[in-house]
This record gives structure tokens, sequence and C-alpha cells, in this order.
């Protein structure tokens, strides 16, 4: 494996949770795809975001933010305004929350999932970011497949015609 090779999931964790960093940490710390970037507050993330956004386009930006009772004005704004920087990136919300509610309004303004942030969340975390991955992937090929589907279709067009015109 390539070592210079550049690290294609940005994995961008907004968590004042220093314990729940590091577990985030050597949970995808032997991922050789993910470039964990880790912050207490949304301040210095969204200039990293703006940064990433115009680096690279192929890479995946994946943001897990944690989100309390108290803030839930300051988490849709937050993800409103992850989604004007970046509308291709992914969020996944960590909550303590089971107010349908609140679920509706955050999958409404583009959260991919909502996790219960309990033991399970960082198994769940790992299955939404390797759903995330195969998702973009699907996209990609079904991209490819119709731009090869309107060339066989222009091809046998033209084909079509200069058979008819050439009689």
């Amino acid at each position: 494996m390539n070592k210079n090779k550049t690290k294609s999931i940005n994995l961008y964790v907004i968590d004042s949770d220093a314990s729940f960093q590091n577990k985030i940490i050597n949970t995808f710390k032997n991922n050789s795809a993910c470039d964990i970037h880790l912050y207490n507050s949304t301040k210095d993330f969204y200039y990293t975001l703006n940064s990433n956004n115009k680096s690279n386009h192929s890479d995946l930006h994946i943001v897990l933010i944690t989100s309390n009772i108290s803030d839930q004005e300051e988490t849709f704004k937050t993800i409103k305004q992850i989604k004007r920087i970046n509308k291709n990136a992914e969020i996944i919300l960590l909550t303590e929350q089971e107010n349908m509610e609140y679920i509706s309004e955050a999958f409404n303004n583009g959260v991919y999932e909502i996790i219960k942030k309990n033991d399970n969340a960082l198994y769940r975390i790992d299955n939404s970011i390797n759903g995330i991955k195969s998702m973009k992937q699907f996209k990609k090929q079904k991209q490819a497949l119709k731009l090869i589907a309107w060339l066989f279709g222009f091809i046998t067009a033209v084909m079509i015609l200069l058979y008819f015109s050439l009689r």
C-alpha cells in the first residue's frame, strides 16, 4: 500500500467530551482511509471544512455532531451551515433524544443518520461510515453508467443516420 496516498475520508467530530473523542480515535486510528479532525466547538470546524471543501472534491466529508437537549437550535444552525459550505457533506447526529419532532427536523435539514449516544454508538458510527462510502460509490457508478448509456445511444443514432443517408 502506498503510504503517500491521501486519505479519502475526512471525519470531523464536533464533541466537547474528551473521553468520547478518544474512543473515536481508538476506533478509527487503524482505518488508513480516514483522517480524523476533532473539535470542541463549531468555530474552528467551519474554517477547516471550508478549506478542505476546496482542496479535493473526491474526498468524503463526514461530520459527526453531538447534540444535547439544551442546544437544539444551535445544532440545526450548524447542520444548515455545514450544508451551505459543502452540500455533499454527510452528517451523523449523536443524540440522547428520542423526540420524533426533533428527529424529523434533523432529517429534513440533511442529516444522514441519527445515532443514540450509548455503548453501541461507535459500532453504529462505523456502520454508517461504511454505508455512506457504499452509497457514494453506487452514485458514482450510476452516473458512469448513465454516461455510457447516453454515449451508446448517441453512437447508435449516428450509425443509423449514416446507414440511411448512404442508401
